[in-house]
């Protein structure tokens, strides 16, 4: 059986975890960002329901990815790699729904597309499948600085003005499945069930053998 960590876990293991990386300089507003994404995930789904869709994720397991998601900042030599680095580390800890959740937000399949990852090039692996990857993805896309909330055209604008050109490289080829990720649940929060077939819910078994 897969194990659950809790969203109180969640919060206990990131403060537990930044306070041991040399790699955090500002932990307060890490954990920040984190509350921020798990509010917006919340709201997100809440508005979801609201409209009468059934969206069956589990609210707990949401709150504690979005608490977790940017744990891999913690470790990653290149922070680039913090979507995969923060899925490995949370199934060495025995919680592999949480790092299926996490790994793919925002570029990571880009990353793996662009630069590889311990050697392997396949991009497939890491791409989003399901709603709650997705969510992630619609989260991250609407938060700007801790409380604000942007529009995720704006948010790849931010992204274009980093000045690694490897960075840009990135969301030049995400943006356009990122845009369409925010699209299919802006979607499902007007009501519009045929939406529901573009990805799957997370369910235990096959989907981690990969790792």
């Amino acid at each position: 059986m897969t194990a659950m960590i809790t969203p109180t876990q969640a919060r206990r293991l990131l403060t537990e975890t930044i306070k041991g990386s040399p790699r955090i300089r500002n932990p307060g507003q890490v954990i920040a960002h984190a509350e921020f994404i798990a509010e917006l995930v919340k709201g997100t789904t809440d508005s979801i329901r609201g409209a009468g869709i059934k969206f069956p994720v589990n609210d707990d397991e949401m709150q504690s990815a979005a608490i977790l998601h940017d744990i891999g900042y913690c470790f990653a030599e290149n922070g680039y790699d913090h979507p995969l680095v923060g899925g490995e580390f949370l199934r060495r800890r025995g919680f592999p729904r949480v790092g299926k959740i996490i790994e793919t937000h925002t570029y990571a399949p880009e990353r793996v597309l662009l630069n590889g990852y311990r050697g392997v090039h396949k991009p497939q692996e890491w791409m989003p499948m399901f709603w709650e990857q997705v969510l992630i993805d619609y989260a991250s896309l609407h938060a700007g600085a801790p409380g604000e909330i942007i529009n995720p055209a704006e948010k790849i604008n931010r992204f274009k003005n980093n000045r690694d050109e490897d960075f840009q490289t990135m969301i030049d080829y995400a943006e356009s499945r990122l845009l369409k990720e925010v699209d299919e649940i802006d979607s499902l929060m007007k009501g519009n069930t045929g939406a529901l077939s573009s990805y799957a819910f997370l369910k235990t078994g096959d989907e981690f053998k990969h790792v």
